[in-house]
């Protein structure tokens, strides 16, 4: 329970009162675990605001120069989750989020602690993990084209670009597709990938996994090139450092 006397009354806790309990109601009826509850909706509050099976992930957003909100109002907004959500301290997750020069910086690696945990997506699982890395495993606002993606997936050949953990993958894969083929740089990424089709008990040797060597290799990797004009369902999603010039030059002829 929270102690009325020290609630605090803010903008942001006012919002995050209202909103709260609406979307953990709608998140129980839609078989989710991992939603986001609050992003930006008060232009004075920059922040992404996550419930993950009851730790929250917050992401400041902070502009290019580096000036941020200020110290005071981020202790308010971590101090309002922790009393509107009844989580403990330990369990929200806060990180500042600053523009990168597009095709030049990437996001470093935060921690080491290597803390995962299960979320669950319209019936499907998936492995997370809020505290070694900016994003999470698991992007939320993709949420609803994954979805489609399984809808629209049976009997059909699945290529996913750039898969990052491969959460569009394990969709095609639990809504049927004949066949996948998952392509990444990262070691990490593509074993975060296994692991999440291991927790739908959906590995096998239909789902291909393929580690690229350069931002631009998938128009040179000779193990699935040939087979890229045959798939049905397509998906990319170019990182940070990949430049747009490389990128729309290959990508290009496999336009859908």
């Amino acid at each position: 329970m929270v102690d009325e006397k020290n609630r605090i009354e803010s903008p942001f806790a006012n919002r995050l009162r209202k909103v709260a309990p609406q979307r953990m109601r709608w998140a129980k009826r839609q078989g989710l675990t991992a939603f986001r509850v609050y992003d930006s909706d008060i232009p004075e509050y920059r922040y992404a605001v996550d419930w993950y099976a009851g730790r929250v992930h917050v992401v400041e957003y902070v502009q290019r120069h580096g000036r941020g909100a200020g110290r005071d109002q981020l202790q308010e907004v971590l101090q309002s989750i922790e009393q509107e959500l009844g989580v403990a301290p330990e369990h929200v997750y806060h990180k500042a989020k600053a523009p990168k020069v597009w095709g030049q910086q990437q996001y470093e690696k935060l921690d080491t602690r290597n803390e995962t945990f299960v979320v669950e997506e319209a019936g499907l699982r998936f492995q997370v993990n809020l505290g070694d890395y900016l994003d999470t495993g698991l992007f939320l606002d993709h949420r609803d084209t994954r979805i489609r993606v399984g809808r629209e997936a049976r009997g059909k050949r699945f290529l996913n670009l750039f898969c990052y953990t491969g959460a569009f993958t394990v969709h095609a894969a639990a809504g049927g597709a004949a066949a996948t083929t998952s392509v990444d740089l990262s070691n990490t990424y593509l074993a975060w990938l296994e692991k999440n089709l291991e927790l739908n008990d959906l590995a096998g040797p239909q789902h291909e996994i393929v580690r690229s060597t350069r931002c631009a290799a998938a128009r040179g990797i000779s193990r699935c090139s040939i087979r890229l004009r045959s798939r049905r369902r397509r998906r990319w999603s170019p990182p940070s450092t990949c430049s747009a010039t490389t990128w729309i030059s290959w990508t290009r002829p496999w336009r859908c």
